[in-house]
């Protein structure tokens, strides 16, 4: 397995490469840059949302290890979560049309935000606050993902490929920021097209090995089947219905792809294509954790079963079958490993790509008074290009360091725990996008939206930390639920403060 593991992941990684001659169309300039020309087709568009959201870290990690603790309950709340991604942002198009499909924009969410609540003379002095803080809220949030994925990829390439983990990770983000850095969007679309090939094929192969290893009898005995879909808890009902619900509505990559199709009836027709087939994938890779529980921990000796992991990341122990079921051929772990580190690629990928166009549309012509990436002269197109390029390379510095920190203080040992705290940030946004579907009248104010970012984000941070700090010591429950049953209520949280700042500020109507 390793000798085939290794060649296909170098053969990944050169076909993510082949491509970067032919970037020079739409490297001319920064809209081309980061948003291909505004000419994105729904060809293109699918392969991107499906590879960027087909995540190591927000999704494959996620609903196995929900299919290893809750069986068909988590099966169901996670397509539900997949639903809603899907729903919530097709009813919150129209209020995005306008924005969408104007091609003289720089296409981000911060700049939505900015234009949406800052537009009358008054609030004015606080669009460029509201554009600021909201796009480091991104930047910081999507950094700390791009940490999780090559993390989680690192640690499940690293022993089967015999490379210990700090060398992987460092060569894993040298090599996604340095073709991130030079390719653009372009690039990320034809290597989300590529990887999600990888993917498709890859989960394909999980699919004889469960049959061939365990039975699926033992799987229904295991999780029987009824009706009691909310044994998962209403902590983790809630918490996932709020994330499926806003996810698509703060994500920059989810803006950054739909402003790159300048289409906001063909963004529909994608989003339905992108549930049909990732509901797919969720119940595969729920099943994968569902055997991992009901097959492969009872078949362990008792030196494996010191390598399990507990339901921790049911991907790290699908390799254990290898070693208790030689009749499967390698290959077909191979195949599987590669799917997983093309997960990996593609979204650190693409929040690199995120990261780098809000920080030069969003930071840099900001704070330079630019009007935005067409007010530019050829020399400063040609100076902001070098920057962008040296920002999306120079990311993988702080992605190294940051690893090397949370790796010291613990926090990477516990995926699930991470996820809620890196994602939740993001949801700092959520209110204000919200309250943008309501009239002009009832609209919060400028100063008001800038205050429930920052309060968002602060309490995202706190409430995350201090909850998986107290689930780390085994503290007893607070309020009647768990530490970890709030640190799964993280998003909500965070959405439940930057409302009540909106709902207290002052109206753009006068109204309060």
């Amino acid at each position: 397995m390793q000798v085939y593991l290794g060649l296909g992941a170098i053969i990944l990684f050169i076909i993510c490469l082949i491509d970067l001659p032919f970037t020079k169309r739409y490297n001319q300039s920064l809209y081309g840059y980061f948003l291909r020309n505004g000419d994105l087709k729904l060809p293109g568009f699918v392969p991107a949302i499906l590879s960027a959201n087909l995540s190591i870290g927000n999704f494959i990690i996620f609903i196995a290890s929900w299919g290893y603790i809750f069986g068909w309950g988590g099966i169901f709340w996670f397509i539900i979560n997949l639903l809603l991604n899907t729903v919530a942002y097709i009813v919150f198009i129209p209020a995005f049309k306008k924005y969408i499909e104007n091609k003289q924009n720089c296409g981000t969410i911060h700049e939505f935000l900015s234009s949406t609540f800052a537009s009358s003379d008054k609030d004015k002095t606080f669009a460029t606050k509201i554009r600021l803080v909201a796009s480091a809220t991104t930047i910081f949030g999507l950094l700390l993902a791009i940490v999780f994925e090559i993390h989680l990829a690192s640690i499940l390439l690293g022993p089967l490929l015999g490379i210990n983990i700090p060398l992987i990770f460092s060569i894993l983000t040298v090599l996604i920021c340095i073709y991130s850095g030079v390719g653009g969007f372009h690039t990320l679309i034809f290597t989300d097209i590529m990887q999600s090939i990888a993917m498709i094929i890859g989960t394909a192969a999980i699919i004889p090995v469960l049959t061939i290893f365990g039975s699926f009898d033992q799987v229904m005995k295991f999780y029987p089947p009824n009706l009691h879909a909310l044994n998962i808890g209403w902590p983790s009902i809630l918490g996932i219905c709020i994330i499926g619900s806003g996810w698509f509505l703060v994500a920059m990559d989810q803006w950054q792809r739909t402003c790159a199709m300048r289409d906001s009836r063909r963004t529909k027709i994608g989003m339905i294509w992108y549930f049909a087939s990732i509901s797919l994938f969720a119940i595969v890779y729920a099943l994968m954790g569902m055997y991992d529980h009901a097959s492969l921990l009872p078949a362990l000796n008792s030196t494996l079963a010191a390598q399990h992991t507990g339901g921790n990341n049911p991907m790290v122990d699908f390799f254990l079958i290898a070693k208790i079921a030689p009749a499967i051929h390698p290959f077909l772990f191979a195949l599987v490993g590669i799917a997983f580190l093309a997960a990996a690629m593609s979204t650190a990928n693409t929040f690199l790509i995120v990261c780098g166009h809000s920080f030069v549309s969003d930071l840099l012509l900001t704070i330079s008074n630019k009007k935005g990436i067409h007010s530019l002269t050829i020399e400063q197109e040609r100076a902001y290009l070098a920057i962008a390029r040296a920002t999306v390379t120079g990311m993988g510095i702080f992605v190294i360091i940051a690893w090397f920190i949370f790796s010291i203080t613990g926090l990477l040992k516990d995926p699930l725990s991470f996820f809620f705290i890196a994602y939740s940030i993001q949801f700092a946004l959520l209110a204000p996008m919200v309250f943008s579907r309501l009239s002009q009248r009832f609209q919060p104010s400028g100063q008001g939206v800038f205050n429930s970012i920052r309060v968002g984000v602060l309490i995202s941070v706190t409430s995350g930390v201090s909850f998986w700090i107290l689930s780390q010591h085994n503290i007893g429950p607070i309020l009647g639920l768990k530490p970890f049953d709030w640190l799964s209520l993280t998003p909500v949280i965070t959405l439940f403060a930057g409302t009540i700042v909106l709902m207290c500020s002052k109206r753009k109507g006068g109204l309060l």
